[in-house]
This record gives C-alpha cells, structure tokens and sequence, in this order.
C-alpha cells in the first residue's frame, strides 16, 4: 500500500469511527459522496485546493465561510483539518477508503458495473443477486456507460472483476 493510501485510510477511519460514535454515520455517507461530487466536479473548487499561492489556514477559513450551513460541522471540520494539513491532495483517496471502510462496517460491497449502453433494470437485479449469493454482503451497485467497451459488461465487485466487454476481446 502506498503511503498516500495509508495516510488517506487513516483519516477515513478516524472520520468512520466519529460518525459511529455519534450515531450519523449513513449521513455522514451521503455528505461525504456530495462534498467527493464537489471536489471532482468543479475545477475552481480543484484549483483552489491545490493552490500554493493560498496558504493552507487561509484556504481552511474561506472552505469554512462558504460552506457553513451547506456541510455538517463534523463534515467541515473534516475538512478543514484535510486542508490545514496540506492533505488535500489525497482527497480522492480518503473518499476511496471511507466509502470501501462504510461498506465493511454496514455489510455492504461496492459494485461497479460499466457497459457501452444503459444496463436494463432485469439485468442490474440479476447481477446484484449474483453478488450477493457469491459475497455474503448487500451489493451497493454504481452502473455506467462506457462506449469504448463496445459490447458486453465489466463488474468489479470489492477484489473480484468479470470482464467480458468486447474490447477485452479484440
């Protein structure tokens, strides 16, 4: 495990283990997804994270004024100690383990399904009972369009991938 994934694992486990302690942690969950939405949804937002020309107190205060009252005070606080302590470029990271460290403590497992069209409503249950009866664990399934796939599905589920797109074949 690389370095930045162990730092990014602590910090995402010690945000677990505050949300369990006050009980929100499926809203935490949700927060944590909308604020990942945020930081890889908007550049300026990106840019102004990795800037060097804003130092990292003065890039906390202003996260702080402007998302009070949009993120929870746990959330921001989270946050601002990310940014304070120049982490920031490991955010993607710590939303990576958080979400793997919520499925682990909630019983569920991650699944990403990616087709080059829409994956029908029959087929999306199919392979989420698949997943269940092979896991143990409540399938959490994510499914995208992906035309470079050109046919046929990839799933990742937790360490176990199925690749049968048509570009693997090629």
């Amino acid at each position: 495990m690389k370095r930045s994934k162990s730092i990014a694992r602590a910090y995402a486990q010690a945000l677990l283990e505050i949300g369990q302690a006050n009980q929100v942690l499926h809203a935490l969950r949700g927060e944590m997804a909308d604020l990942r939405a945020a930081v890889e949804g908007n550049r300026d937002l990106a840019t102004f994270l990795d800037s060097p020309d804003v130092p990292a107190p003065d890039k906390a205060e202003r996260i702080g004024r402007a998302l009070k009252g949009v993120l929870s005070p746990l959330v921001l606080h989270f946050l601002e100690v990310v940014v304070i302590r120049r982490r920031n470029d490991i955010l993607p990271d710590i939303f990576d383990e958080f979400e793997g460290l919520y499925n682990q403590a909630t019983g569920k497992i991650r699944v990403r399904a990616e087709a080059p069209h829409p994956i029908p409503a029959a087929l999306q249950e199919r392979l989420t009972a698949v997943v269940r009866e092979r896991t143990g664990l409540e399938p959490d399934l994510v499914t995208r369009e992906v035309p470079d796939h050109l046919g046929g599905i990839l799933v990742v589920a937790g360490d176990y991938l199925m690749d049968g797109t048509l570009k693997r074949e090629l």
